[in-house]
Order: C-alpha cells, then sequence, then structure tokens
C-alpha cells in the first residue's frame, strides 16, 4: 500500500485504505474496541502495534509525525514479497492449467459425472466455493484462492449467461465461511488466475467452465465471472467512456436454457453496480427477483452499458417492456390507463439512485411511450 503512494502516507489515510479494502472481512472482535483505548478500533490499534514491530525490524522509518514510511530495507523486502507472490500465482496457474487438462482428457468439460470432476481434484465437498486450501492457502492469500465455484441454480440466486455467471456472495448462517470465501474469490481476483465454474446439467451431471474474476463489487455483494481464456485480460470500459445507445452491430441471440446474450453477465454486474439491487421503481431486494432491463432493448439494438439500464424485478421489468410504465427524459415516472398504486410501483421518478441513466436512454424510452401512447395519457 505504501508503495503506490511513493514509499509514505499519513498514519489515518494509510489506515484508511486498509478498511476500504479489507473493511468486509473484518470480524466482530476486530470491530470492537480494547477497554485501554475504547475510542479505537482493535484492527487499527493492532495495526498500529504491528507498524511499531516493523521499525524495530527495520522497515520503517522511525517517525514522530504521523507518516509511515518504508526505508530501503523496507523497499527490498517488499521487493521480494512481490517475487515470492507471483511465484505462488505462477505456480498455482500451472496446477489449474494441469487440472483442466486431465479433465478434458477424461471426457469433460461438458455434461460429464460429478464424481469425474472430484477425481480431477478440482472440487470438493458441498461449499459454494472450493479454494483447496491444502494447496492454496499461504501467507500472501491466507483464505487461499478460490479454485472452483459450484453453481447449480437456484439455492445462491446466482444469474447464469453464456458468457459468465453474476456470482452473489454467499450470506448463510456462518459468516465467517462466508467471509473466507470471498476473501478467496478476491485472491483468485487480484492474482488473475483461472477459476472454474461447475454447473449442473440433466440427471445430475457437470459442466465445467473455464473462467476468470472479472470484477467484484462488494457494495452490491457480486462478482462477475466471465468463460473465457486462461486468466483475466478483459478491462471493462470507465463508467466515463463515451456513451453510445446502440450497439454497432447487434449481438447475435445465442439460445441455451433461456434466451441468452453475449456480455448479459457482465451488462448485469455493471448495471446493479451503478445503481444498486433493489428494483429501481419499487424498492423490492429479493435478490433473485432482481433483474438488469435495458432502457433501449436488444430487440432494437440496445447497448450493454449500464447506462442504458436500470435494476428492475421481474414485475416491473415485464411491464416496462410492454409499455406499462415508463420514463421521461427528466426521470420520472408516468404510468398509462391502469395506476402507479395498481402496477405496485412506489416511487415517482428516479432521483434516489445512486446514479442516473444516460439522457439518451431516457429520450429514447420516452419517445417509445409516446409512439404507444398517441394521446399522451399518462399518470
Amino acid at each position: 500500500m505504501l508503495s503506490l503512494h511513493g514509499g509514505s502516507l499519513q498514519r489515518r489515510e494509510a489506515l484508511d485504505e486498509m478498511d476500504e479494502k479489507w473493511r468486509n472481512s473484518w470480524t466482530a472482535d476486530d470491530l470492537s474496541t480494547p477497554p485501554s483505548r475504547p475510542f479505537e478500533l482493535k484492527w487499527r490499534n493492532r495495526t498500529s502495534f504491528e507498524r511499531q514491530r516493523m521499525v524495530e525490524d527495520g522497515l520503517l522509518v522511525h517517525r514522530n509525525d504521523g507518516t509511515w514510511e518504508l526505508t530501503p530495507a523496507g523497499w527490498a523486502e517488499l521487493d521480494e514479497t512481490r517475487a515470492q507472490r507471483q511465484a505462488v500465482v505462477d505456480r498455482e496457474q500451472e496446477r489449474r492449467e494441469r487440472l483442466w487438462s486431465q479433465l478434458v482428457r477424461a471426457g469433460g468439460p461438458a455434461e460429464i459425472p460429478a464424481d469425474l470432476v472430484r477425481a480431477t481434484g478440482m472440487y470438493r465437498g458441498y461449499r459454494g466455493v472450493f479454494a483447496d486450501l491444502e494447496v492454496t492457502r499461504s501467507e500472501a492469500f491466507p483464505s487461499g484462492i478460490a479454485l472452483t465455484v459450484l453453481d447449480l441454480g437456484g439455492r445462491y440466486a446466482n444469474e447464469r449467461a453464456a458468457d459468465g455467471i453474476l456470482y452473489r456472495f454467499p450470506a448463510t448462517e456462518t459468516p465467517g465461511r462466508d467471509r473466507s470465501e470471498i476473501a478467496s474469490i478476491r485472491a483468485a481476483y487480484e492474482a488473475g488466475v483461472t477459476v472454474f465454474v461447475m454447473t449442473t446439467g440433466a440427471g445430475g451431471s457437470r459442466t465445467v467452465h473455464r473462467s476468470f474474476v472479472e470484477d467484484m463489487d462488494y457494495a452490491s455483494g457480486l462478482a462477475l465471472l466471465t468463460f473465457s481464456g486462461r486468466s483475466r485480460t478483459a478491462i471493462p470500459p470507465p463508467p466515463d467512456a463515451p456513451f453510445s445507445l446502440v450497439e454497432e452491430t447487434p449481438a447475435e441471440a445465442v439460445w441455451a436454457r433461456r434466451r441468452a446474450r453475449p456480455n448479459q453477465a457482465r451488462f448485469a454486474f455493471s448495471v446493479l453496480k451503478r445503481y444498486g439491487t433493489r428494483c429501481a421503481v419499487c424498492d423490492l431486494s429479493v435478490a433473485v427477483a432482481i433483474q438488469a432491463a435495458h432502457l433501449r432493448s436488444k430487440a432494437r439494438g440496445g447497448r450493454d452499458d449500464p447506462r442504458n439500464g436500470l435494476p428492475l424485478c421481474a414485475n416491473h421489468h415485464a411491464m416496462f417492456d410492454r409499455n406499462l410504465w415508463s420514463i421521461t427524459p427528466v426521470g420520472g415516472i408516468v404510468t398509462g390507463e391502469i395506476r402507479s398504486q395498481t402496477l405496485g410501483i412506489t416511487r415517482t421518478d428516479l432521483s434516489h439512485l445512486p446514479a442516473q441513466p444516460h439522457e439518451d436512454a431516457l429520450s429514447d424510452t420516452w419517445q417509445q411511450w409516446a409512439k404507444a401512447h398517441p394521446t399522451g395519457s399518462a399518470q
């Protein structure tokens, strides 16, 4: 962390950055306060003690002005730690490629017996995330590195598409285990290694997808796992990238168990990350019912850009597609002959959202509404 700021940082800034990065990993004890210092959380207090140990070891400069600064020995230690970490990552990536080759030689990766997947060592047990701790846990990755994510369709309300899955962070009665699973996914994300996603098929068969963790968002409790490549190479476009409402070449639809489109999982992730995981017009937050809706539809060439989308529950998504309600160019909610109360719409506009759709998407939505309601009836 200090290396990202030229080797030094104020104590408060350093602790704030640590909290930003690991706030979802703190235990109840970490977030309590010691009797001797009731004004400071334990993890912050322990970090200060660890900083003092590093000063005594010659890794940090002894300063009394609240600045944490690396010494030449500290820089050298950092370089060695990075090299060791990269060696761990390289070995693990090579191991995962061997596991994949073994699975393919055994008849995989599609529609194979579950026992065959276990025989390769890709998965054991019944947890949603298998990190193979005996192999992947190290000082650099104390919670291990996620190896296989189990997506059997239903229990964790994941969104599966042809190109990946939208994985929802576990929230069970064992929060310690949940935090460990999330930390192992983050480790796979930061390391950029292959992660296997195992899905179910006919007769209890399994299909394994070679994927990588493209992005994570703690606020919405989501990770995007993309089915492609050996390791992470794709970089999501920045949120302020130039906006284009219409795809240059409409994406070809792909049919699986249900209709899926290229980039569907990525679009869903980016929409929920941008706007949150509640329905934009009724505040329903049941994960399995929330969908990423296009404002300009894919049928009309609408782009998979989160600024062309909103999170809607399944009911209000269907009603929107059928022009029972719409959005004005300034974000107001309008309905036709059926009143908002009857449709279950509890919002009058989109001002409560942390971000707004692009003005071009709202304008296009309003134009479609006007075509469907030439008399201009709206409530």
